[in-house]
C-alpha cells in the first residue's frame, strides 16, 4: 500500500510539473500572439503610411507630369517660333544681310539680286557688291554706325539676261545698351516698281494731251452753238443755245475761218497737233487762254448737264408715277390674294365641317354589326369622303404654293416610320388589284432624321398612289438608297417605278404641269384632278430637291427624287428593340423584298439574322446549330398560299419533335388578305402570327414579347406548348371631357369616339358656355372647336388662361378642333393658349392617340428582362459600392475599415484645401486636389463622389479660369456628405 500510495503522490507531482509547464508554455503562446497582434497592427499603420506616402509620390510624379508638360509646350513653342522666323526669312522677297563694324556679313538670307552668287558668314560686304557701288554702300553703312538713323540707297545694276534692274537697299541700326553693334541692310528689287513709275508717267503726258482735246473740241462746240445762236438771230428767231461770247482775253474763235499766221487767239490754229478734226490745244499756247476756253468749256458742260438733269427729273417724276401705279395695283393683288386665302379657309372650314360628321359616323357605322351589303355601301360612302377630303387638301396646297405661303418644317421623325406609313397606306388596294407593290429599302440608311416628315409622306403617297392608279398588271417597286453621308448629313434617294401603261416622252413635263394628266382621255378613266404631281414637284422643290421621270408608253414609268436631311445626334434604338440586340432569328421565305425589308430592320436593331429559301435546309441549320452550342430564339415562317400550309405544318411536327430546339420560338408570316386560323394547327405551335407587310414596330413587340419578357416565358406547360407572352393590360381611368363644338353633326361624332373610350362627355356650344362649364365642374380635358358664335375658341381659352373668369382649372388641357387648315392656323392656336391641334374630320386614331398623349392610359408595369437587370443592380448602391471595395481588399474587412475611417478623416481637410485655394484664385492646387481626392474616392468605393472630383478637376483643366469651381465644390461636398452617410449605415462601420 505505502509504495502505491509513494507511486501515486510521484505521478500526481509529475502531473503538477507537466501542469505548471502547459501553463508556462500557454503564457508563451499568448504572449506570441499578443506580440503578432502588436506586429499586425504595426504592419497596417505601416501599411497606411506606405499608402500616404505612396499617395504623396503620385501627387509628386502628377507635379513632375505637369511641369514637364509644361516644359515640353514651352520648347514646342520656340521650336515652333524659331521654323516660323526660319520660313519667314527664308521665303521673304527681300535680301536681308547683318554686317558688323568691320562691314563683314553676319548673316545674309540670299545673294543681292544682279550681284555675285554664294552665301558665307564672314565674308566682307564689298564681296556681294559690285566695284561701282562699294564707295556708295560703304558710306551708307558707316553712316548708320555713326549716326544711329536708317538710310537709302538706290541703284542701278545688270540683271541675268541682259536686262538692267533697279535695287532699293534701306540701312538700318541694330541697337545694345544705346550702341549700335551691326547694320541690317534689307535690299528690295525695286525694276517693277520703277517700270511702272515709267508707265505712269507716259499716262500722265497722254491724259495731258487728252485733256486739251477735249478743251479744243469743246471750244470749237461752243463756237459753233455761238454761229446757229448768230443764224437764227438773222432770221428773226429765238435763241437755243444761249452761250455766251468769250470775253477779251479770247474773244471769238472761228477755227474754220482763223489764219494760220495770226496773232492773238488765232495763234491756236497755228500749233494744233494733227488731230482728225485739229482742235487741239497747243502745248505753247497761252495760259491764260487755256484757262479761259477750260473755264468756257465747264460753264458748256454744267449748261448742257443741268438740261438732262432737267430731263431726268421729268423722267424720275413719270417713274414714281408708274411705281404709284404699281404700288396700289401690288395692293389690290395682295387684297384679292388675302380676300383668297381667306375664301378658301372659309371653305376649307366649311367642307370640313360636314366631312367630319359623314367621316366620323361612317367610321363609328363599320365598328357596328352590319351585314355584307351594309358594310359595302359604309366603306364606300367613307371612301368617298376620304376622297373628298384628298381633294380639298390637294386645293389648299396648291393654293399655299401659289400665294408662296407653304412653309416647310423642320423636326425630328423616323424616316422608317414613314416609310412604312405609306408602304401600308397602299399595301390592301395594291393586293385588291393583284399588283405587287415591293419595298426595297438600303439597310445602310440613318433612319433618325431631321426634316418634314409630313410633307416628304405626301410626296411618297402621290407617287406611289399614282403607280399604282396606272398599273392593272406588274408590279410598283418603292426603293430606298443612300447616295451620299456625312457626319451630319445624309443624302438619301427615293425611287418609285411601275410596270404600268407609261407616258409619251412629249407629254413628260406636262404631268407637273397643275390639273393636268398625261392624256386627256385618261382623267374619265383613272381620275384625278391632276394636282398631285404638280404639287410633290413644288413641295420637292420647296425641300432642295426636284422629281425626275423616266418613261415610255407601256413599258412603265420612274419618279426618283433625292433629299438632304440633316441626322439627329443620336441614332440609338428604343428601349424594346435595344434589348433585343444580339438574339438570333431566321426567315424562312423565297420572297427577296421580305427578306431584304427583315434584314432591315435585323441590322438596325442588332440582331443576328439569316434568311433561308427552303424549309428542310432551314431545319437542319437550326437543328445543326443548336448541337453546337449556339442556338436560334426564333424562326419566322412565311406562309405563301394555302397549298403551302402542308408542308409548314410537317415541318412544325418535326420542329416539335426536336428535343434540342423546345425552347425556339415560332413565329406564322401570313400573306394580306389571308384567312388561314392558326388555331387549326396543334396547341404550340404557334408562338405568334404576323401579317404581311411587317413593320418594324410589330415585329419588334413580337420579338420582344416572346424572347424578352419574364423568366418564364418559354417554359412549356404540361403538354411541350410555349406559353403565352404576358401582355401589358391597359387599366382605364375615365376622364371626364368637355367638348365646345356648335355643330350638332361634330357633337355627336365626338361624344360617340369619347364615350366608346370610355370618356365622359359633357358639351358646350359656344366659349360662354365653356367658360360656364369650367366654373362648376373640375374637367381633365377641354375639346375646343376655334369657330363658334358669340365667343370663338380662340378667346375662350385666353379667358380659361387668364383665370379671371371663375374657372376651376386654368391649366386645364385644351385641344383645338378645328377645319381650318391656312397657313398659321397652328401658331394662332398655341399662340392663343391651346396645347394641342387636331383638324377636321377627327378619326377614332386621332382622339386614342391624344388621350394617349394626355395620359389617359395608365398600364400596369411588367416585369420584364429590363426589370430583371435593374433589380439585381439595385442592391449594389452607386454612392458606396462596398462588395466592389472587398473584393479588391480580397474581403480583409479590418483593412477596408481602417481605410474609410482614414478617408473620412482626410476628406475634409482636402476640402478645406480646395475651398482655400478656390477664395485664392489657385486653379493648379484645385487641379492637384481634386485629383488627390480622385484616387482616394475610387479607393474606397465612392464612385459618385470621384465623379464629382473629376468634374472638378476637367473644369480647372479645360478652362484654366476659376471657370465653375465654385459651384462644383458645393456639389463635392454635398457628394461628401452623402457618401459619410452611407458609409456610416454600411456593414462594416455597423460592426
Amino acid at each position: 500500500m505505502e509504495s502505491s500510495h509513494r507511486q501515486l503522490l510521484e505521478e500526481l507531482a509529475l502531473l503538477r510539473s507537466q501542469s505548471r509547464q502547459s501553463r508556462k508554455a500557454e503564457h508563451e503562446l499568448m504572449r506570441q500572439q499578443k506580440l503578432l497582434r502588436e506586429q499586425n497592427i504595426n504592419l497596417i499603420r505601416k501599411s497606411v503610411e506606405l499608402s500616404d506616402v505612396k499617395r504623396q509620390l503620385e501627387d509628386k510624379n502628377y507635379e513632375l507630369e505637369l511641369s514637364q508638360k509644361k516644359l515640353e509646350q514651352t520648347l514646342d513653342s520656340l521650336r515652333t517660333s524659331e521654323n516660323t522666323l526660319r520660313s519667314v526669312l527664308a521665303n521673304s522677297p527681300d535680301t536681308i544681310i547683318c554686317v558688323d563694324r568691320d562691314h563683314r556679313v553676319i548673316y545674309m538670307n540670299r545673294p543681292i539680286a544682279g550681284y555675285h552668287s554664294g552665301l558665307t558668314i564672314g565674308n566682307h560686304l564689298c564681296d556681294y557688291v559690285v566695284a561701282d557701288h562699294h564707295d556708295l554702300y560703304h558710306q551708307a553703312v558707316e553712316e548708320v554706325f555713326t549716326s544711329a538713323r536708317s538710310s537709302q540707297v538706290e541703284t542701278r545694276v545688270h540683271l541675268s539676261g541682259g536686262k538692267d534692274g533697279y535695287l532699293e537697299s534701306r540701312f538700318g541700326p541694330c541697337i545694345d545698351n544705346g550702341e549700335v553693334v551691326f547694320v541690317v541692310m534689307i535690299s528690295t528689287d525695286i525694276s517693277e516698281r520703277k517700270r511702272i513709275e515709267q508707265q505712269l508717267h507716259l499716262s500722265f503726258e497722254r491724259v495731258d494731251r487728252i485733256n486739251r482735246f477735249l478743251i479744243g473740241r469743246e471750244a470749237r462746240n461752243m463756237e459753233l452753238k455761238r454761229e446757229v445762236d448768230k443764224l437764227l438771230a438773222e432770221l428773226d428767231r429765238p435763241f437755243k443755245y444761249h452761250v455766251e461770247n468769250a470775253d477779251a482775253v479770247s474773244g471769238p474763235v472761228p477755227f474754220s475761218l482763223m489764219d494760220e499766221n495770226a496773232s492773238g487767239t488765232a495763234a491756236i490754229s497755228s500749233a494744233l497737233l494733227t488731230d482728225r478734226d485739229q482742235v487741239s490745244i497747243p502745248e505753247n499756247a497761252d495760259p491764260q487762254l487755256v484757262i479761259q476756253l477750260q473755264r468756257d468749256a465747264l460753264m458748256n458742260l454744267l449748261h448742257d448737264a443741268n438740261v438732262a438733269r432737267n430731263a431726268l427729273l421729268d423722267a424720275n417724276k413719270k417713274l414714281e408715277d408708274a411705281i404709284r401705279n404699281a404700288r396700289k395695283m401690288a395692293a389690290h393683288a395682295d387684297a384679292a390674294n388675302d380676300a383668297k386665302s381667306q375664301f378658301l379657309a372659309n371653305m376649307s372650314h366649311e367642307i370640313r365641317t360636314p366631312l367630319n360628321g359623314v367621316i366620323g359616323m361612317t367610321d363609328l357605322l363599320l365598328e357596328s354589326a352590319l351585314d355584307t351589303e351594309q358594310r359595302k355601301f359604309a366603306q364606300t360612302i367613307s371612301s368617298s369622303g376620304r376622297n373628298l377630303l384628298r381633294l380639298v387638301n390637294d386645293i389648299l396646297d396648291f393654293s399655299k404654293i401659289e400665294a408662296n405661303k407653304l412653309e416647310i418644317e423642320y423636326l425630328d421623325f423616323d424616316l422608317l416610320d414613314v416609310l412604312e406609313e405609306v408602304i401600308a397606306l397602299f399595301a390592301y388596294s395594291a393586293h385588291e388589284k393583284n399588283v405587287d407593290l415591293i419595298f426595297l429599302p438600303d439597310h445602310t440608311i440613318p433612319f433618325r432624321l431631321k426634316g418634314d416628315a409630313a410633307r416628304l409622306q405626301q410626296i411618297l403617297v402621290n407617287l406611289v398612289s399614282n403607280a399604282l392608279k396606272f398599273t392593272a398588271e406588274g408590279e410598283v417597286v418603292f426603293s430606298v438608297d443612300l447616295e451620299r453621308e456625312s457626319d451630319a448629313t445624309a443624302t438619301i434617294r427615293f425611287t418609285v417605278s411601275d410596270t404600268g401603261i407609261g407616258i409619251d416622252s412629249e407629254r413628260i413635263e406636262a404631268v407637273f404641269a397643275p390639273f393636268t394628266q398625261a392624256d386627256g382621255s385618261m382623267i374619265r378613266k383613272y381620275g384625278g384632278t391632276g394636282l398631285g404631281l404638280s404639287i410633290s414637284n413644288q413641295l420637292a422643290r420647296k425641300m432642295n430637291s426636284e422629281i425626275h421621270v423616266q418613261s415610255s408608253p407601256e413599258n412603265g414609268s420612274t419618279f426618283c427624287f433625292s433629299m438632304i436631311f440633316e441626322k439627329q445626334k443620336t441614332q440609338t434604338n428604343e428601349r424594346n428593340e435595344a434589348l433585343l440586340a444580339g438574339r438570333k432569328v431566321m426567315l424562312v421565305d423565297d420572297y427577296e423584298p421580305c427578306r431584304k425589308l427583315l434584314r432591315l430592320f435585323a441590322v438596325s436593331w442588332n440582331v443576328r439574322f439569316a434568311a433561308e429559301s427552303e424549309l428542310n435546309e432551314a431545319i437542319d441549320l437550326l437543328e445543326r446549330d443548336a448541337r453546337n452550342g449556339s442556338p436560334w430564339d426564333c424562326v419566322i415562317i412565311a406562309v405563301k398560299d394555302s397549298a403551302s400550309m402542308m408542308e409548314i405544318q410537317s415541318m412544325f411536327e418535326r420542329l416539335h419533335n426536336i428535343s434540342l430546339l423546345d425552347t425556339l420560338r415560332q413565329v406564322l408570316l401570313l400573306p394580306l388578305g389571308s384567312t388561314f386560323n392558326p388555331d387549326s394547327l396543334p396547341a404550340g405551335f404557334v408562338s405568334a402570327v404576323l401579317q404581311k407587310p411587317v413593320r418594324s414596330r410589330d415585329l419588334s413587340s413580337c420579338l420582344f414579347d416572346l424572347l424578352c419578357t419574364s423568366p418564364g416565358t418559354g417554359a412549356g406547360d404540361e403538354d411541350g406548348a410555349p406559353s403565352e407572352p404576358e401582355k401589358e393590360s391597359k387599366q382605364v381611368k375615365p376622364l371626364r371631357i368637355l367638348v365646345v363644338e356648335d355643330s350638332v353633326v361634330n357633337q355627336q361624332v365626338l361624344v360617340a369616339m369619347l364615350s366608346k373610350n370610355g370618356c365622359s362627355v359633357d358639351i358646350a356650344e359656344n366659349g360662354v358656355e365653356a367658360l360656364k362649364a369650367l366654373g362648376t365642374t373640375p374637367y381633365d380635358l377641354v375639346l375646343m372647336d376655334c369657330q363658334m358664335p358669340e365667343m370663338d375658341g380662340f378667346e375662350a381659352t385666353r379667358r380659361i388662361r387668364s383665370g379671371e373668369h371663375g374657372v376651376l382649372n386654368p391649366d386645364i388641357a385644351v385641344i383645338a378642333v378645328t377645319a381650318n387648315a391656312m397657313k398659321g392656323d397652328r401658331e394662332r392656336c398655341l399662340h392663343a393658349g391651346m396645347n394641342d391641334y387636331i383638324s377636321k374630320p377627327v378619326r377614332t386614331s386621332d382622339i386614342v392617340g391624344l388621350l394617349e398623349r394626355i395620359g389617359r392610359y395608365s398600364r400596369e408595369p411588367v416585369l420584364d428582362y429590363s426589370q430583371y437587370k435593374t433589380m439585381e443592380m439595385a442592391t449594389e448602391s452607386d454612392i458606396f459600392q462596398e462588395r466592389e471595395m472587398l473584393d479588391r481588399l480580397q474581403h480583409d474587412r479590418e483593412i477596408a475599415i481602417m481605410l474609410i475611417e482614414h478617408f473620412l478623416d482626410d476628406i475634409p481637410r482636402q476640402l478645406s484645401i480646395l475651398r482655400t485655394a478656390h477664395e485664392e484664385g489657385n486653379i493648379a492646387q484645385i487641379k492637384l486636389t481634386a485629383h488627390s481626392v480622385k484616387g482616394a474616392a475610387l479607393i474606397v468605393g465612392g464612385n459618385r463622389f470621384s465623379n464629382a472630383a473629376v468634374r472638378l478637376e476637367e473644369d480647372a483643366e479645360h478652362h484654366g479660369t476659376m471657370g465653375q469651381s465654385g459651384k462644383l465644390i458645393d456639389e463635392l461636398e454635398e457628394e461628401f456628405r452623402t457618401l459619410h452617410n452611407e458609409m456610416q449605415q454600411s456593414s462594416l462601420l455597423k460592426t
